[in-house]
Order: structure tokens, then sequence, then C-alpha cells
């Protein structure tokens, strides 16, 4: 779509100010500082540091804008670039007597992390990052030995410094006081949503033109799945929420494909739509908000990214439907 297109086209919805995201967007902030001042700090590689720093003005962009929900997995991403590419840089002469320290020390810093749910008064969105997080920062020490091996030692350390950032974000997260400001929803459909993914991207993976052309976001979708079975068997169901909806948006866009149509006025008018639903819900919408702010975002401006508008086309068509179904009982 041409600038003057979008600009002759609706105003992107603008959300209404709400204390408990202003909450929020404080927060987001102030891990937006933290990280910005280690970036700058830390001797990270020059292009990988100009990647990072692009990847935080993404984070500030969408809380500026009154998004901050849409923010948050960047925001998570980042940390976990930041952390472990700083380690990386440090690497250089590094010896496995190092990377024995370093986990000793990370596993120490990770103890008493918690292995379950996370409180119930947190918003849907923020319990869930809490037990993503939590779950990665596990996983990450577990595999740091393994990737020293088969790579080098500072592939360990990466994965050692990914595995604290998570550690540290759960933490965070979990003990920064926001609540939900309405009551958090049931999960009752997530059983029956998570099946329907692994059938689906199953029979979608059939097709082998289709395999080799979306290699990537069908090893996504898979590792959503593997994830968030991960996720429901240690009873962090919010996580596992928010993690099949994640693998259910690069399903769709694997499906779909690059060539399908990007026309993003039409995104924004289901965008308003999808808002007043969530607002005049009589429940904490923050799970869906992660993707619905993610649609606004990418689909506004004079010209708006294709591939992005894509993507929030696929948000408003199947993946907010999506996230009630996992509301309701099969």
């Amino acid at each position: 779509m041409t600038g003057a297109a979008a600009a002759a086209g609706p105003a992107p919805p603008t959300p209404d100010p709400d204390p408990g995201d202003a909450g929020l967007a404080a927060w987001l902030a102030g891990e937006t500082d933290r990280l910005e001042v280690a970036l700058e700090a830390e001797g990270i590689e020059a292009d990988a540091a100009a990647a990072l720093r692009e990847a935080l003005a993404g984070v500030r962009a969408r809380t500026a804008a009154g998004r901050p929900w849409a923010a948050l997995l960047p925001l998570q991403h980042a940390a976990e670039e930041v952390t472990g590419r700083a380690s990386m840089a440090r690497a250089p002469g590094a010896s496995p007597a190092l990377l024995d320290a370093e986990a000793a020390r990370v596993a120490g810093a990770l103890d008493g992390l918690p292995r379950g749910p996370a409180p119930r008064s947190l918003p849907l969105a923020l319990a869930a990052l809490v037990e993503i997080s939590s779950g990665r920062a596990g996983t990450y020490r577990e595999a740091a030995d393994a990737y020293a091996a088969v790579t080098d030692l500072a592939g360990g350390l990466y994965y050692l410094a990914a595995a604290e950032a998570n550690g540290r974000l759960a933490r965070e997260v979990a003990g920064s006081g926001l609540t939900a400001r309405r009551p958090r929803p049931g999960l009752a459909g997530l059983e029956a949503a998570l099946e329907r993914l692994d059938r689906d991207l199953g029979a979608a993976y059939a097709d082998p033109k289709r395999a080799i052309e979306q290699h990537r976001r069908f090893i996504f979708a898979s590792a959503a799945v593997k994830e968030a079975r991960e996720l429901l068997g240690a009873g962090r169901r919010a996580g596992a929420a928010l993690t099949v909806l994640h693998g259910r948006l690069a399903l769709t866009l694997a499906e779909r494909g690059d060539g399908s149509r990007a026309d993003a006025d039409p995104v924004l008018a289901a965008a308003r739509t999808w808002r007043a639903r969530l607002d005049a819900a009589g429940v904490d919408p923050s799970l869906a908000l992660v993707f619905l702010e993610r649609a606004e975002h990418d689909a506004s401006g004079e010209a708006p990214d294709e591939a992005a508008v894509r993507a929030a086309r696929a948000i408003v068509d199947v993946v907010l439907p999506e996230s009630l179904s996992l509301t309701e009982a099969p």
C-alpha cells in the first residue's frame, strides 16, 4: 500500500490510556533503559549491537504508542541477546574452567526460581512471560555444556547468559506488583488448541513445496508445540497458551506464504472491532492484547512493511479467534 493510500485510509486504532497499562509501560521503560546501558558497556560486536539497538528502539516505539503488551516478547528476546552477546564478547581466551565456574554461578543465580505456575495476581500475559522465561532459564542452563561441546566455549557462555537473563526477567515480572485489572479467564480450551495446532502443522508440512519454502516458520511452529507441551506438563498453563498462539501465527504465515494479500486498511478496521470486543469483555484481555497490539503497530504508518501487514492480517483473521477458543471448553 502506498503512503498516499495509507494516509487516505482510516487512522490506526489508538488505545485508551489505562492505569494498569501505564504501570506496565513504566516497567518496560526501566528495563529498556537497563538493556541500553548494558549494550553500550559490553563491547558487543558492531553488527549485533546495531541490530539490538534497533530492537530496543522497537520496544520503545510500541510502548510509547500505547501498546506495551506488544513490547513484552521483543523485550524478552532483547534481554536474551544483549546478555548472551555480552558474554560472548568476553569469551576470547576463555577456558573450560571458566565455563564450569560460570555454570556454577548461574545455577546459584537460578536457585529458587519458581517451577510451577506464576502468581495468579498477574495479568495472564505477564504470567505467561514469567512461566516461559522460567522454563527457558532451566532449558538454556542445561543446554550450555552441549553447545560448548559442539560449537565452542563462546556458545556455552551465550546459553548460560541467556539462562540468567530469563531467570532475572521471570523474577522481575513476578515481583513487579503489576496486577490484572479484571478476572483472569480460564484456559479450558488449551489442550484442544495445542492438539489442533499439532495436527494442522503435520497436515501443512506434508506439502513438499511449502515445507521447503516455509522451512523456518515450520521449525518455529514445531518448536512452539514442543515448548507448549513442556510448559503444560509443568502446570504452566498461561505460558503454554501464549506459546500455542505464537505457534499458530507461524503456521498461518507458512500456510499463506509470502505472496498473500498485504492491505493494511482492512487489518486496521478489524483491529478496531477486536479492541472494542476486548474492551467490553469482563475478563483480563492481556493475552489477546499481545497479538492485537502487534497487529495495530505493524499495520500502522504511511507505508507499513508488507511482511508485517501479512502477519497483522494473520493475527486478526486467525490468532485472535484462536485466543478466544483457549478460554472455551472443547
